[in-house]
């Protein structure tokens, strides 16, 4: 059986945590944050929180079992200066930090999708890097290693018109994490490090939260319930799934919303209101999502969907 994570206690989930957070009570006090994108096994994330015990670290990774190990090590290890969450860093990065509130932020051995059909999933784009300058403080660094030389070429393109100051060396193996050890195995022992350090401040606003509303809808004919797909400019929503209660007279559809690149999966429900009888098309509880304009692209659809009869 797969070891599991021992506590939640420092896992932060950002989609239910309003924003702007409040660092100072997540951590118990006032001290500079770094941020580790990519945590992997939570090797470097300990040992760094081990040797700085008067920082406070957040990580952040897209996959959920990299998290879990993580959280596992820092609880084992009894580190109160660490924090996890699972997600895409752009939309962490830009919705649970405010302007100028980070101190460093590093990454280890990104994967560098190297095909170029593939460029455009790359993290560490001009909009994202400006993104970054904006939450670091004045001085703020970001340091990013990796074992190719043609991802560290394009980060440092990237780089221009940032705002960021760079530097740029080649270092030995000093890390001692999963991917670095199985390049030196593979006989790499030379790495690209990139610094970017903060000269100017790009003016990216702190994240505001979107106030969706629900439509209502004077008449509803559960016959009208269809998968569908719809596109519009940088985004699109898509029905794959209905099911509809005639008991509970209540609909769910199941729903995905994807705008520049980011896709969320939930539930749209349709039922009656007991205070006047209108059909209220709302994201329906427990769905968890992160309300922007694609959610509220997927609201106003299908009631103008439903309203068609």
């Amino acid at each position: 059986m797969k070891k599991r994570y021992i506590s939640m206690h420092n896992y932060v989930c950002w989609r239910d945590t309003p924003t702007p957070l409040d660092w100072q009570a997540i951590f118990g006090r006032s001290a500079p944050i770094e941020l580790e994108i990519g945590c992997g096994n939570g090797e470097v994330l300990a040992r760094r929180a081990t040797e700085l015990p008067q920082h406070d670290f957040m990580a952040v990774d897209l996959n959920w079992p990299s998290v879990s190990r993580s959280m596992r090590r820092a609880n084992q290890m009894g580190l109160p200066n660490v924090r996890l969450t699972k997600g895409g860093a752009d939309i962490v990065l830009g919705r649970m930090f405010r302007p100028m509130e980070l101190s460093h932020v590093y990454c280890l051995f990104p994967c560098p999708w190297p095909k170029e059909k593939h460029e455009h999933k790359r993290l560490f784009a001009l909009p994202f890097l400006r993104l970054m300058n904006s939450r670091l403080i004045d001085g703020g660094t970001f340091r990013l290693v990796t074992d190719w030389g043609q991802f560290a070429d394009w980060v440092s393109e990237q780089s221009v018109g940032s705002g960021f100051e760079l530097s740029r060396r080649m270092i030995g193996a000093q890390h001692n994490t999963k991917y670095e050890r199985r390049w030196q195995d593979g006989g790499q022992e030379d790495f690209f490090e990139l610094t970017l350090t903060k000269a100017e401040h790009a003016d990216v606003p702190a994240y505001t939260e979107l106030e969706l509303q629900t439509p209502l809808l004077d008449e509803f004919d559960p016959g009208l319930l269809a998968e569908f797909e719809h596109p519009q400019q940088t985004m699109v929503v898509c029905c794959r799934e209905f099911y509809y209660d005639p008991v509970k007279q209540t609909a769910l559809l199941r729903m995905i919303a994807a705008e520049d690149g980011f896709s969320q999966n939930f539930y749209i429900r349709v039922a009656r209101r007991e205070d006047d009888g209108k059909w209220q098309v709302r994201v329906a509880p427990g769905s968890g999502i992160l309300p922007n304009a694609s959610i509220q692209l997927a609201l106003d659809t299908v009631a103008q969907r439903l309203r068609r009869g």
